[in-house]
């Protein structure tokens, strides 16, 4: 009898952790999902203003990106929906907040996560009005980083 209830608190317990697991990588889903609905939206618009509906869902993706930082503050996602967090926040013009988001990456993020902050950071410094340091810091990045993609990011937003 001793046996079976330890099997079964055994068994409670991998539940619960599977559970766990399992809700703050569907709230990180769910926070991707609204980003990358926003921007379909925002792209069809073809370079005018954002259109509401894709604000909205920028500012969804920031409360879930929220929800995933306080309810699972030691996730291995946690940095990914701080950047996530930061590309939303630029969108909808919050540079401040983004910019906050922003250093937190650069701090603790891994090497692609710090390449692309750094991206945003310049990106951010252009909107707030420091043209000069951002096309210096968009530069410096397709000089020093390896990834094409970002590269083509940065040649993009210097055009």
């Amino acid at each position: 009898m001793i046996k079976f209830r330890s099997f079964i608190s055994i068994i409670i317990f991998l539940v619960s952790f599977i559970w766990i697991s399992c809700a703050y990588f569907n709230t990180y889903y769910n926070a991707e999902k609204y980003f990358h609905d926003a921007d379909k939206l925002r792209l069809e618009k073809e370079g005018k203003a954002i259109p509401l509906m894709a604000l909205d869902k920028y500012g969804k993706t920031i409360q879930k990106c929220q929800m995933v930082l306080k309810e699972y503050p030691e996730s291995k996602l946690r940095i990914n929906a701080m950047l996530l967090m930061a590309k939303a926040r630029y969108y909808r013009m919050e540079y401040e907040e983004a910019l906050v988001d922003l250093r937190i990456v650069n701090e603790n993020g891994t090497e692609d996560q710090v390449s692309e902050a750094q991206y945003w950071f310049a990106l951010c410094k252009w909107k707030k009005g420091t043209i000069q340091p951002a096309i210096d810091e968009l530069t410096r990045l397709i000089e020093d980083i390896d990834k094409q993609d970002l590269q083509a990011m940065c040649h993009l937003s210097l055009a």
